[in-house]
Parts: structure tokens; C-alpha cells; sequence
């Protein structure tokens, strides 16, 4: 019992069938020595599927991990739903309670709910958790500090959908143009500077998806382009609150879920090697998958090996 790590084992041991060893096997468990966050995800996975009472031992643990901790583990939370007894579990209200103290967070739970609203298994208990982000997050009052009230951040997320609606609706109609790279570029330019033009002043800033701590508040023509390839992504800049600019990927037609998770993987594990003061000096771009076929993509400019063999010489 002194050895936390050995407490997932143990439970995985328990015939739970068996009402007596079921009984004793949560005594121990509960004065076992306090896991750590990431043995908790292990409580919350199927295994423990109708273990109300390890689930709910899991969250409380949870309950202690900051707010960037939690965002390692954000995206298998809320896969952790699927496995709960009911719409309305613990574990929801958790992500929903700290979720309204955390507006990246809150945007974050939103898309991830949002993407799996097409799962037809269990469309009916990701509405149900995103209605109660919703419903809580518009309750809330005006910070004291000035910050906006819930009905604000709350429709500063709802934006960001619209926004996505709209780079959908963009792709649909480049691709259809015929010719080169060249020619859909010149379309997509005549499209933001034309029909579309709301996209290069946006009435109200929205907060980017790919990092809602940054306010974005409109797209920039002329330096947005479509890159070469057979889904013809869209590369955009867009204007920033604080005076700067972000360029960000869109692309429609792949699975960004798969490069969601790899990039989550080499962020937890850069995480990891700093808390044991191993410092790669990486730096993981942003990604974010929108729907099933979608998503946005954090741009980093490249540079040529030989750039970057010159610039190693003049740093040695």
C-alpha cells in the first residue's frame, strides 16, 4: 500500500464479482498511497468500465493536477467518456468545472466534444457534455478583474465554428477552379478581398483555435496562398489583437487526428524529460483536429539544411 505505483495492479487483480473481496478491495484502495495524474488515466479506461467508485477515485485524483497538466491529458479525457455509466458522470462535470476557470482549456473541451459528435455510438453523450459546457460557461458573471462574461466567451468559441464553416466553403471553391496552384491562389485572394471580405476585418476578435490564448481579427489576402498538393491546403495569415500576425494551416480531407495525437505524444513526452531536467529544446507545433476530415495546423516557416548548417557554424 506504501507503493502507489502498485495500486492500478492491484485493482486490476480484484474479482469484482465477488461482493466481499470487492468491498475490502476499495478500504484498501482508499487508503492506499496517492497516485500520480498520469496512473489515474488508467482507472478511467475501459477496464474499470462499471467500477463506479474507481472512477470516481480516479477523478479525485485528477482534481489535484494544474491546469497544464490537465491539458497534457485532455484529449483521452474525453475519449474516458465514452466509458462512463452515465451522460451526466463525475468525470464530465470535472472537465466542465475546470473548463470555466480556464478559457484555453474550455476551448480545447469544446472541440474535442464537437469532433466526436459524429460518432453515431455515442453522439447522444458528447451533446450532452458539450450543453452542459454550454449552459455553464453562459451563467458566468463578469470577472472582477474586467474579463468578459460567460455569454462573450461563449460566443468567441462559437465563432471559431463559423470561422472553420467558412474556410470549408473557401476549399469547395478553389478546387473547382481549373489550372495551376497559381490560378487557385488568384481565386482565393479575389475571394477574401470580394464575396468573403467579412474574413479580412472580423466584426468581433475570435479567439484561434490552434491557440485561444491569441486573438485573431481578420485574414490577410496577400499573404495567404494554397500550397501544392492534391488537397490543396489552405496556408493563412491573419492578423492578431496585439498588432502581429499568425499564419496557420487549414486542410480539409485528411484525418487530423492522426497528427493531433503523434504531437500530443512528443509534447508529453517533452514534459516529462524537463521534469527531469533533460531539455531537448523541441518545440511541437500546434494542431487541431475540427471534424473528421478537417482541422488546422500551426504554419512554421522552413529553412533549407544548408541554412541551417550555416547558422550552427556561427552559433559553435
Amino acid at each position: 500500500m506504501s507503493e502507489k505505483r502498485a495500486l492500478t495492479k492491484f485493482l486490476r487483480c480484484v474479482e469484482w464479482s465477488d461482493l466481499q473481496e470487492a468491498k475490502q478491495a476499495l478500504e484498501l484502495m482508499g487508503k492506499w498511497e496517492m497516485i500520480d495524474v498520469c496512473d489515474a488515466l488508467e482507472l478511467l479506461s475501459p477496464v474499470f468500465e462499471v467500477k463506479r467508485w474507481v472512477r470516481a477515485y480516479a477523478v479525485s485524483v485528477l482534481e489535484r493536477a494544474d491546469d497544464e497538466e490537465l491539458q497534457c491529458y485532455l484529449l483521452q479525457l474525453v475519449q474516458a467518456l465514452r466509458f462512463e455509466r452515465s451522460d451526466k458522470s463525475r468525470l464530465c462535470h470535472f472537465l466542465v468545472q475546470r473548463s470555466l476557470r480556464n478559457i484555453e482549456l474550455a476551448s480545447f473541451l469544446r472541440w474535442y466534444v464537437t469532433v466526436e459528435l459524429n460518432d453515431p455510438a455515442y453522439a447522444k453523450r458528447f451533446y450532452c457534455t458539450y450543453e452542459i459546457l454550454e449552459d455553464n460557461m453562459m451563467k458566468l458573471g463578469a470577472g472582477a478583474n474586467g474579463d468578459e462574461d460567460g455569454l462573450k466567451l461563449w460566443q468567441s468559441l462559437v465563432r471559431q465554428t463559423e470561422l472553420t464553416a467558412q474556410l470549408c466553403l473557401i476549399m469547395r471553391d478553389v478546387r473547382t477552379v481549373r489550372g495551376g496552384t497559381q490560378k487557385k491562389i488568384e481565386k482565393l485572394r479575389q475571394l477574401l478581398s470580394g464575396l468573403l471580405s467579412e474574413l479580412t476585418y472580423f466584426e468581433e476578435p475570435i479567439r484561434s483555435p490552434v491557440a485561444p490564448g491569441v486573438l485573431i481579427t481578420g485574414i490577410v489576402p496577400s499573404e495567404s496562398s494554397i500550397f501544392k498538393s492534391a488537397l490543396h491546403p489552405l496556408r493563412l495569415t491573419f492578423r492578431t489583437a496585439s498588432g502581429g500576425s499568425c499564419k496557420i494551416i487549414f486542410k480539409k480531407g485528411d484525418d487530423i487526428r492522426q497528427d493531433q495525437l503523434v504531437v500530443q505524444m512528443v509534447s508529453l513526452m517533452d514534459r516529462l524529460l524537463k521534469l527531469e531536467n533533460l531539455d531537448l529544446h523541441l518545440t511541437p507545433y500546434r494542431v487541431l483536429a475540427t471534424g473528421q476530415d478537417e482541422g488546422m495546423l500551426e504554419f512554421i516557416p522552413s529553412s533549407s539544411l544548408a541554412q541551417v548548417d550555416i547558422l550552427c557554424k556561427k552559433l559553435l
